[in-house]
């Protein structure tokens, strides 16, 4: 099938882009693989991502230990 030049700047070139791509038959047979591999590739994207947050958090630094609490010996005492 032979796809005519369009314009796809303007609004109607995209309608009429859009229209005849959905014509093809050509494109079925690839949908499943295109639609598989990005799933994959997105997969990998969050492993990618997944390793990142682990490295992140294995080389900051321990947070700070907690500050002592201060001691309590009972109400103030009012000034005169």
């Amino acid at each position: 099938m032979k796809m005519t030049e369009v314009d796809i700047d303007t609004p109607e070139g995209r309608e009429r882009a859009a229209a005849e791509f959905a014509r093809t038959d050509w494109w079925d047979p690839l949908r499943d693989f295109w639609i598989e591999a990005g799933f994959s590739i997105g997969r990998g994207f969050d492993r990618i991502g997944d390793g990142v947050k682990k490295a992140v958090r294995w080389l900051r630094p321990p947070p700070p230990p907690p500050a002592p609490e201060p001691e309590f010996f009972g109400p103030p005492v009012p000034k005169h």
